[in-house]
């Protein structure tokens, strides 16, 4: 019996649901979503609708090596704060659609998360991410 092959679809290999961090959150509460469920990434968007890595090594770096008055002071910023002051470096990012092909995304795959989204009357809603681990 023949059977038909199917291509597959980032769809198919997405985590969905995926955890979000939020501008408005202090970098205490990103840190904390970070170690709870170990992701070494979180996913920012931001105000003007465009989509970032945040790195668990961005967060280390910038919380690392300071006194504990300057880390409490840290941690107490908004990630928006500490964006803008250049203390966190968040990666920018191309999200892709869900119904996209596997092969496409893995001909340039760097490591980093990819982020899959839905586009409905022109907005874009995260509905994935795809992690190395998801693709062993």
């Amino acid at each position: 019996m023949d059977q038909e092959i199917t291509t597959q679809q980032l769809c198919d290999y997405m985590v969905r649901n995926p955890v979000c961090a939020e501008l408005w959150q202090p970098i205490s509460f990103v840190r904390q979503q970070m170690l709870v469920s170990s992701f070494s990434y979180l996913s920012v968007q931001d105000n003007e609708g465009k989509w970032f890595l945040l790195s668990d090594q961005e967060v280390a770096t910038y919380l690392g090596n300071t006194s504990n008055a300057e880390r409490k002071r840290r941690m107490a910023k908004s990630l928006e704060e500490a964006v803008k002051d250049g203390g966190i470096s968040v990666c920018s990012i191309e999200p892709k659609l869900g119904n996209d092909p596997i092969s496409g995304a893995m001909d340039n795959f760097n490591g980093k998360p990819i982020l899959v989204v839905s586009k409905r009357s022109g907005e874009t809603e995260l509905i994935g991410i795809i992690t190395a681990f998801d693709l062993l």
